[in-house]
């Protein structure tokens, strides 16, 4: 994967835990302004092309891990009874599982999950989700430095995808040697995506 993962970088905002995350100055900036990335149409093809770019799967494979993603966007901004809860992030998860995934990219990795390999399907804690919350944390990481597709000029919402799924895939295939082939990478990539969906429109709060 083409994404530097060395650089570290603080998140005070994010690493106090608990409540819920808001825009401190910790998140892309320039969000809020229109691109023409983001329309419905749009969205899926342009983040696969940008994860595509950044690893070595095909956009393809990306297209249909999120090929909901534009519906699940819709329900996040236009709640109803039916889809209470997905709006929600667990904060504390988030930076206790993107610490121990990225130990180098955090400031004080402390109490962690076990390793994926070390886990079976259906313990306490869904590996792929655990996996899922990191990656999408670490391409929040990166894409704050501008680390993102295009030099981090594009602050769309497509770009930021394209890199969490690129982290996702990268991360996936450092981990799935432990595993035993029980993880689903499509999987890891769909909820790496809506993790990144969720922080993208939190930081324009």
């Amino acid at each position: 994967m083409n994404v530097p993962t060395n650089t570290n970088i603080h998140y005070p905002d994010l690493y106090q835990g608990g409540g819920n995350m808001t825009h401190k100055g910790s998140y892309p900036a320039g969000l809020g302004i229109p691109y023409p990335s983001d329309t419905p149409t749009n969205l899926i093809p342009t983040a696969a092309a940008h994860a595509a770019a950044l690893s070595s799967s095909f956009p393809s494979f990306f297209s249909n891990a999120i090929s909901s993603i534009v519906a699940f966007r819709e329900r996040i901004l236009n709640p109803s009874s039916s889809a209470q809860g997905e709006d929600e992030i667990d904060e504390q998860a988030c930076v206790a599982d993107h610490a121990f995934y990225f130990p180098s990219s955090t400031p004080s990795p402390s109490s962690h999950p076990p390793p994926a390999g070390q886990q079976q399907r259906g313990e306490d804690g869904d590996v792929e989700k655990r996996m899922a919350n990191a990656a999408a944390m670490e391409a929040l990481r990166l894409f704050i430095q501008g680390n993102g597709p295009d030099g981090g000029k594009d602050q769309s919402l497509s770009a930021f995808l394209g890199l969490a799924m690129a982290t996702a895939v990268g991360l996936f295939a450092e981990e799935d040697d432990g595993t035993g082939g029980w993880i689903s990478k499509r999987e890891v990539v769909r909820r790496a995506a809506e993790v990144a969906v969720l922080l993208y429109l939190r930081s324009q709060g």
